[in-house]
């Protein structure tokens, strides 16, 4: 089963969708809809429905996040909750955007990290999902 993410084509759509979510988590994949990491990690999102959303945003349409979130990657996806953003650790420090495509279920263990982080009032969340082990 493929859910499709909703598709988010301004600054002031993406906006509304991070501070107009309730109990979910917000998850902004930015790049090109049709690329190769937004179908893997979309694919998975039917799995996640009751836990968290998904939008992209292409930023050739929305350039405005580019500087604002320093991407300059051809992807990324950066969690949000309750309209402030999450930060992760993935063991290489904590960071507000994931510019790897993690796999099925490494992306469903971040997901549920973070929504239960969240739940707990925590903006900040241990990954499953290790970068880099020192």
């Amino acid at each position: 089963m493929f859910c499709a993410p909703n598709h988010l084509s301004s600054s002031y759509a993406v906006d509304r969708a991070i501070s107009d979510e309730g109990d979910r988590l917000v998850v902004i994949l930015f790049g090109a809809e049709q690329s190769e990491p937004v179908g893997l990690v979309s694919s998975t999102m039917c799995r996640l429905a009751r836990m968290a959303i998904m939008y992209t945003v292409n930023l050739e349409d929305v350039p405005d996040f580019v500087r604002l979130y320093g991407l300059t990657e051809p992807f990324a996806f950066m969690l949000f909750y309750r309209g402030a953003r999450l930060q992760g650790d993935y063991g290489a420090g904590l960071m507000y955007k994931l510019t790897m495509v993690p796999d099925d279920e490494e992306f469903i263990a971040v997901i549920e990290a973070a929504y239960v982080a969240a739940h707990r009032g925590k903006m900040m969340f241990r990954s499953p999902l290790r970068l880099m082990e020192g």
